[in-house]
């Protein structure tokens, strides 16, 4: 008899927009069914990307210390961390690698990906911290959009966070915290959830950085053929969903779990 062997999908969750600031909180879920496959096929644009960088910080400091500026060097000595992709760190050098990515992502790799977006401009939405706000959307995305059992990798912001006793789903197998430097998975919903908060931004309010980001943000709207709205579903090539919390849907407003769902429709 032959067994076969069902891998569970895993799914991993990175928020953008957490300052009160920020006109939308945007927390992303990238499901994926195989995620060997999901580093195999993004780990040479990755590796490309982070040579650009070594070779960029390295002339950097070949400059500094031509010039002499001791105390630049040291600040940007003291600030080297660990190289990982992320939206905020998309440069017009870099940008043509994030292309790449992107059209890899949606033609070679198998994914659900849920964007569950709080606007701050809400009439009905109520300042709440952090936390209150991971509950609503992560109860939201287990027991609406989540339909088979998973292995949830969340990017691990607090390390006195507990994820376990806040979520009780039968559809989470497993739970594994987990820090964005450590998993291209992370990487990769870090990079997506910024798209779509750049995509449901006023482009009156768009930065400089926004700017050069927007010929990336127009790559993934043609390849995965969605366009960013407050509330859309696609499911070809890739099933991509974005959800906006209605509040006026709740009696008590963000503070409010009740079992029907908050989202738009």
């Amino acid at each position: 008899m032959v067994v076969t062997k069902t891998k569970l999908p895993v799914v991993y969750m990175d928020e953008t927009g957490n300052k009160e600031s920020d006109r939308f909180f945007v927390v992303g879920f990238l499901s994926v069914s195989d995620t060997e496959q999901l580093n195999s096929e993004l780990m040479r644009i990755k590796e490309q990307i982070e040579a650009l960088s070594r070779f960029n910080r390295l002339k950097h400091v070949q400059m500094l210390k031509s010039e002499g500026d001791i105390e630049q060097l040291y600040n940007f000595a003291k600030s080297a961390g660990t190289f990982e992709l992320k939206f905020k760190h998309i440069t017009e050098e870099n940008i043509r690698f994030f292309k790449i990515l992107i059209k890899i992502l949606i033609h070679r790799i198998d994914f659900r990906f849920d964007a569950l977006v709080i606007d701050r401009k809400d009439p009905n939405y109520r300042h709440t911290d952090l936390s209150d706000m991971y509950k609503i959307i992560t109860h939201l995305y287990f027991n609406h959009r989540c339909k088979v059992g998973s292995i949830f990798v969340p990017d691990s912001f607090d390390y006195r966070w507990n994820w376990a006793s806040m979520l009780n789903n039968p559809q989470i197998v497993a739970i594994i915290p987990s820090s964005s430097h450590a998993l291209l998975a992370l990487q990769t919903v870090d990079i997506l959830t910024g798209l779509v908060a750049q995509g449901l931004k006023n482009k009156a309010d768009y930065t400089n950085k926004d700017k050069v980001r927007a010929s990336l943000l127009k790559v993934f709207t043609e390849e995965a053929k969605v366009s960013i709205e407050k509330s859309v579903t696609v499911n070809k090539p890739k099933y991509i969903s974005i959800w906006t919390i209605d509040f006026s849907r709740t009696k008590k407003g963000a503070q409010s779990m009740d079992k029907k769902s908050n989202l738009g429709s």
